[in-house]
């Protein structure tokens, strides 16, 4: 039997989008956190992603998945406006055309996470916020200088971003940080707030700089310095290289053991906590310091700060109450999480639609043993097997379960 052209079109569409599906179905079981974006991404952003973070990836990405998202939502929702902006503005067309020569804004798909930044900083040009007009003094944040390297802990995201150094006129960052992004998705304070850890950065940069490694940035996590670190890690040179100890030391040279045993120094002083922390436990007691916090980010970077400030156990009863009735998922997974939630918005949590969202209210220490009962009963196995771990912690057993069931039946 012949097929007819429209059947096989028919056949090849539903063989592509059955392959899109398997790619978008591995992305979230990799990255569950990010379920609601992967899902809501098109087809051909699932195949960017897969091709740098899937199970056969063939491009490497120096960024780590989770700022790369960040970057990959916000360029899908502008993307169509990038042609447009090319053929209406000629600032914007020639500052891309410098950029980008010989390539075309309407194929973005070939770009690096870096390039997509690079475009939409572009784009919110006149929209920049992070620059130095609204730095302090930076000079407080130097640390010290060793030889001709200059010691540097930066204790807010403007000040980050004036010490990474960029430029004046395209306010393009010298950089491939996230942390020292002049654009509206830099992601300084979302390093410096990561929930169970503590985190400080310090960026170690030559006097006037020119080669790839004449910038480190170098992370301690809990008072010890991250080395080794991965590419996009906290510890790299401008270009997002991952840090080992020997490639450290090759860089510092004769001045590595002073560098680095002064920044030690340092860590112990501040007490292994990052000055910058406080701007975010801040966010986390006031809603209007939550509110300043996030000005100027773009929608996705500003809902990651939000959830990271709303999971903390220490966050004001003010603050959660503030977001309770945010209907954003990753909002509602960061209160379901929380133990200070109150019962009844737990209630109201446990038969969300997104059982992601259900899953953070059966492993949150402080769901009364009815909600967990109800959400052994999930359709979910993960949700199920959470509520029952919780409720056997605290020895409720399978008996006592039928037992409470038959009273209640009766």
């Amino acid at each position: 039997m012949l097929l007819t052209e429209r059947q096989i079109r028919s056949i090849i569409a539903e063989l592509i989008l059955e392959g899109y599906k398997d790619d978008q179905r591995y992305l979230i079981e990799k990255y569950p956190d990010h379920a609601g974006d992967l899902s809501a991404l098109p087809p051909k952003w699932i195949a960017w992603l897969t091709a740098r973070f899937g199970e056969n990836a063939r491009i490497k990405e120096t960024h780590p998945f989770d700022d790369t998202i960040v970057t990959v939502m916000n360029f899908s929702r502008k993307e169509t406006a990038i042609p447009q902006k090319y053929r209406d503005s000629e600032q914007f067309r020639n500052a891309f055309d410098e950029r980008f020569p010989g390539r075309s804004p309407s194929d973005p798909t070939t770009m690096t996470a870096g390039e997509l930044e690079t475009i939409l900083g572009l784009l919110e040009r006149k929209k920049q916020r992070t620059g130095a007009a609204s730095a302090g003094d930076i000079e407080r944040d130097r640390v010290g200088k060793v030889g001709p390297w200059n010691l540097w802990m930066p204790t807010t995201r403007e000040n980050s971003v004036t010490i990474a150094q960029y430029d004046p006129v395209t306010l393009e960052p010298k950089t491939s940080w996230c942390t020292a992004r002049t654009s509206e998705e830099n992601l300084f304070y979302n390093y410096i707030g990561r929930p169970g850890e503590d985190v400080i950065l310090f960026y170690i940069i030559k006097d006037n700089p020119k080669e790839n490694e004449d910038w480190i940035s170098l992370g301690f996590v809990d008072g010890e310095p991250e080395l080794p670190s991965p590419n996009g890690g906290l510890s790299l040179d401008r270009d997002g290289g991952g840090m080992t100890p020997k490639r450290f030391e090759a860089i510092l040279g004769p001045y590595h053991d002073e560098i680095l045993n002064r920044l030690k120094r340092v860590v112990k002083d501040v007490g292994g906590t990052s000055p910058a922390r406080q701007k975010f436990k801040d966010a986390g007691q006031d809603p209007e310091a939550l509110e300043y916090l996030i000005r100027g980010l773009s929608r996705d970077t500003a809902i990651e700060m939000k959830a990271m400030v709303l999971s903390e156990p220490s966050v004001s009863s003010e603050v959660l109450s503030a977001h309770l009735n945010d209907d954003n998922q990753k909002i509602q997974r960061a209160i379901a999480a929380n133990p200070k939630t109150p019962h009844a918005y737990l209630k109201r949590l446990a038969i969300s639609a997104d059982w992601y969202v259900r899953l953070a209210v059966a492993k949150n220490p402080s769901t009364p043993a009815e909600i967990l009962m109800h959400l052994e009963d999930d359709d979910m196995n993960w949700v199920r097997g959470a509520a029952r771990d919780r409720l056997w912690a605290r020895g409720i057993t399978e008996s006592i379960l039928r037992k409470f069931a038959r009273r209640i039946d009766r």
